[in-house]
């Protein structure tokens, strides 16, 4: 009876992610990694991922980018490459009170929700429904985009599912701003290309 209940959710949840995104196309790009804004004031487009290049566009700050690859130093967008220097998972803040106001309210936002999500893609991930425990990860990613968890499993989740080059540049990507070692001995692990405890 409990399998059956289970099989119902699996496949409600399904439907209700299928829905949402649309279409398989648009749940790949999705799902696979939080969006990038420009740090910069104005971030040069280059058409190669080089500083010799010649230079097609510019972005202004705050430009949203979500469908990116990552080449060295570089992030290849739809148009050409901008520098990853100039690149980050937060928005650039205007003023010191705003920023200061905003962070308050999102911790005392979070507090109720982040566990109870964090909880529900662990279960997800000890299932092996990769897909569900990577969703609740951007969806924590999205209210909190320091939260360490979400990355984590979020990283977990593309690299268990073959995606082990994508998983590790998400965790450079982190790593870069954010120092926590038990992410340094995630990272570790998938650059040895060993497997994964399922929590």
């Amino acid at each position: 009876m409990l399998k059956i209940s289970f099989v119902f959710i699996l496949v409600g949840v399904s439907f209700i992610l299928y829905g949402y995104f649309g279409s398989a196309e648009a749940t790949k790009y999705a799902q696979t990694k939080p969006c990038l804004y420009i740090s910069a004031s104005l971030l040069n487009v280059r058409e190669k991922p080089s500083l010799d290049s010649s230079i097609i566009s510019k972005l202004p700050q705050n430009h949203r980018i979500c469908n990116y690859e990552y080449e060295n130093e570089f992030v290849k967008i739809e148009n050409g490459y901008i520098s990853a220097k100039y690149v980050n998972i937060n928005k650039t803040q205007q003023s010191t009170i705003k920023q200061i106001s905003k962070n308050e309210n999102k911790k005392f936002t979070l507090t109720s929700t982040k566990d109870n999500i964090r909880q529900k893609a662990d279960e997800y991930f000890a299932l092996n429904d990769y897909v569900s425990a990577m969703n609740l990860a951007l969806k924590a990613n999205k209210e909190n985009p320091n939260n360490k968890d979400s990355w984590e499993i979020f990283s977990k989740s593309i690299y268990m599912q073959g995606n082990k080059d994508e998983a590790i540049n998400v965790l450079k990507f982190f790593l870069a701003y954010n120092y926590d070692e038990s992410l340094y001995e995630l990272l570790a692990k998938m650059e040895e290309g060993n497997s994964l405890p399922r929590e």
